[in-house]
């Protein structure tokens, strides 16, 4: 019973201090104990209730939702009350959960903003049911468990690795006569981009968030923010060069009609309606985009620049 409330835990990648099943204050200092009370309830036959939350489109959320029913109908003690939204208003409703002490039991955790979380004591340390086997990662690789540790402590399981990526249309690049080799330039992007518009009307999406500005930064053998710690704005300065480039082109899609697509959400990303014919994400999306845009879609690399010295 325990290794299989530990393995929501793991699914869902990140367990709190406090909440439901123990005690949290607004300082954000909880009860580390939490973990141990729940999976000691849980094996008892205790009446247990947690609460998860997770960001996701309407696949991801009906998909959670089975496995945590399935989980309630065969731990019948058990009660998951769940909570979703999409990506862009999770980090708004997790803060406002955290600053009220009432973060949910199970947290879906972005890595960017895990040692905030961290540092302000509100996560459970996971290294103690890994110590004990109660979570099995021995089929789990090291640099996977590192990804989820702070200091040689576990605060977070990994949910899978996948990587940046960028989707096209692959109908809409046939009929504008294009190749797109493995991975574009930047430039390539933008010529490319040039010739879809003037063959069928449709319009590139370039990714202007952190991501490609990262991506940019190691290509130059460097990493964003050792060059801002050092002062310098290398990556910067040609990242937003860049977004300003295809900004201002018209056969790019322009930031007011993006920002009212919302490429964050998968059923608003501007290539669902062929506003674009392509678009940027993480692999573990594409499926999802491939099913609600129901067309043929096709999978690259992101754009690199054309004096890339590493990958």
């Amino acid at each position: 019973m325990i290794a299989g409330l530990m393995a929501v835990l793991m699914t869902m990648s990140l367990a709190a201090c406090g909440s439901s099943a123990g005690s949290s204050d607004a300082s954000g200092t909880g009860s580390a104990a939490t973990g141990d009370n729940s999976a000691a309830q849980a094996a008892s036959g205790d009446k247990v209730t947690l609460s998860l939350c997770w960001w996701g489109n309407q696949t991801r959320n009906d998909v959670t939702k089975k496995a945590v029913d399935l989980y309630m109908e065969q731990n019948p003690n058990v009660e998951i009350k769940v909570e979703f939204t999409d990506w862009s208003g999770y980090w708004d409703k997790l803060s406002a959960m955290a600053a009220g002490g009432n973060l949910p039991d199970i947290i879906q955790m972005d890595y960017s903003y895990l040692q905030q979380y961290q540092q302000s004591g509100q996560l459970a340390d996971l290294s103690q049911f890994i110590d004990s086997g109660v979570i099995d990662t021995s089929k789990i690789a090291d640099s996977v468990i590192d990804s989820g540790s702070i200091d040689g402590t576990c605060y977070a399981l990994s949910l899978g690795s996948n990587a940046p990526m960028m989707v096209y249309d692959k109908e809409i690049v046939e009929q504008a006569g294009v190749e797109l080799p493995e991975q574009l330039t930047i430039e390539e992007l933008y010529d490319i981009g040039q010739t879809i518009y003037e063959k069928t009307g449709v319009k590139t999406y370039y990714d202007g968030g952190i991501n490609m500005m990262q991506i940019i930064a190691r290509t130059q053998g460097s990493h964003l923010f050792d060059e801002l710690a050092a002062g310098t704005k290398t990556a910067s300065e040609t990242h937003f060069a860049n977004v300003d480039k295809f900004n201002k082109a018209e056969s790019a899609i322009s930031p007011d009609l993006l920002a009212e697509k919302n490429p964050d959400v998968v059923e608003t990303k501007p290539i669902i309606d062929g506003t674009t014919w392509n678009d940027f994400s993480y692999s573990n999306q594409y499926i999802s985009i491939a099913n609600t845009a129901g067309r043929d879609l096709g999978i690259t690399m992101y754009p690199t620049t054309s004096d890339a010295t590493t990958q």
